[in-house]
């Protein structure tokens, strides 16, 4: 069967046209109908079988290019994407058109982390040699933030406990979960500055740090679970003492 038989002739009428052709782009790909590296018909054609007009099939191929369903190659035509490809541009905007509770995001992030952490613990009793490299970076970074707060550092504290949590989501080698978290990060960098802001004792984020990453040696879930939760209740807490500062100086 050719890719272009599976688009129906269906005539679109009611509600938004180019979400209508969105929602049957949408279907093909839910069933498998398309596939990664399958190539669409021409705009021409699908305006054709949809019976509207090209400038709606454009439209709607936008998007999901904007979204990073699918990709336009000059001169040879548009094909669908892997889902690492996909963008999480709608994750981002749910988020900003939210309630923008930063807690939930914190949540989102470490269950995230919390998965990486465990695979990477149990890699480790593998001895997997780039789990040992992760590891190696890991400890590199609690080592930066030592020196960060020798040095009184904040933008140094910052980068380090950043480049922290980054590394363990690296080795996950799951680049949805990579690009997710890269999402939220330009929510948590907020989060991150705004908690350094009343906090000129770094003693207690190293020791965060300590156990999240002996709890990983550790190989135990729970300990890894409980390391997570307590770096989150502090990183919270923060968080409430800089609003509140905020709000007593208005």
């Amino acid at each position: 069967m050719k890719t272009a038989d599976i688009f129906s002739g269906k005539k679109l009428k009611t509600k938004s046209i180019v979400e209508q052709v969105m929602e049957e782009i949408t279907e093909l790909i839910l069933t498998n109908a398309l596939k990664v590296g399958d190539k669409l018909p021409p705009e021409t054609e699908l305006a054709e079988r949809y019976g509207v007009g090209r400038s709606t099939i454009r439209e709607a191929i936008k998007t999901f290019h904007y979204l990073g369903v699918l990709d336009s190659i000059p001169s040879k035509g548009t094909y669908v994407k892997d889902n690492y490809n996909i963008s999480t541009e709608a994750l981002k905007w749910s988020i900003l058109l939210g309630e923008k509770d930063l807690s939930e995001i914190m949540q989102l992030r470490t269950m995230i982390e919390e998965r990486c952490e465990y695979e990477l613990s149990i890699r480790i009793k593998n001895n997997d040699s780039a789990a040992m490299k992760t590891i190696e970076k890991i400890n590199n970074c609690v080592s930066k933030m030592i020196g960060a707060a020798n040095e009184a550092s904040k933008t140094e504290m910052i980068k380090a406990d950043q480049l922290f949590h980054h590394t363990i989501i690296d080795s996950s080698d799951n680049n949805l979960f990579l690009s997710i978290y890269s999402t939220l990060r330009t929510f948590m960098e907020d989060v991150v500055y705004r908690t350094y802001q009343y906090n000129d004792n770094f003693s207690e984020t190293i020791n965060h740090h300590t156990e999240i990453l002996n709890a990983i040696l550790s190989g135990e879930y729970i300990k890894i679970i409980k390391a997570n939760d307590i770096h989150n209740q502090s990183t919270i807490k923060e968080l409430k003492e800089y609003r509140e500062n905020k709000k007593n100086k208005i």
